[in-house]
């Protein structure tokens, strides 16, 4: 991202990065310092920044980056959904509480949090599952070392190299 800051005038920049803050054109000119004369020329002027190919790449790339950072991993997603099938996590309930006697009832609102349901621990057992599921099927000859095993020999050289085989042994 350095080379596109480099890039860009200071001006555009600071176009780019408040563009990025409010994702309005049209503000983000105003905020950096551009003047027209009409409100309409300050929007066409804001469109045109806005669609410069080096100003583009730039709000691409740091929209990429944000997003990348913000995503949970897969081992973060397993992890939270391991702990969600053993009942580790929890949710908040509201609750209300009415109590009272003849002369008038009165209602209390209390948060509590409980185990989750078992039907949400199912259901993150199914998405696991489902995973592991999928990875086996796209890892299905596929071995950690690279070794791709092959069980297409015809039979006849089956009979074969078992007979060669067991008269190596004697």
């Amino acid at each position: 991202m350095d080379d596109l800051i480099i890039m860009l005038s200071p001006q555009h920049k600071k176009f780019a990065d408040a563009y990025l803050e409010h994702m309005d054109a049209t503000k983000a000119a105003e905020l950096s310092g551009y003047k027209c004369k009409t409100r309409q020329a300050l929007i066409n002027k804001a469109h045109r920044l806005k669609n410069r190919p080096d100003i583009k790449q730039y709000i691409n790339k740091v929209l990429k980056q944000q997003h990348i950072e913000n995503m949970a991993s897969i081992e973060e997603t397993m992890s939270y959904l391991s702990s969600a099938m053993r009942g580790e996590e929890r949710e908040e309930v509201v609750v209300v509480l009415k109590s009272g006697d003849r002369d008038g009832f009165s209602d209390e609102v209390e948060t509590v949090d409980i185990k989750i349901k078992p039907k949400d621990r199912i259901n993150a057992a199914k998405i696991i599952v489902d995973y592991y599921k999928e990875e086996k099927r796209t890892n299905q000859n596929k071995h950690e070392d690279g070794l791709k095993i092959v069980n297409d020999v015809p039979l006849e050289n089956k009979k074969k190299v078992s007979d060669d085989a067991g008269n190596q042994t004697n």
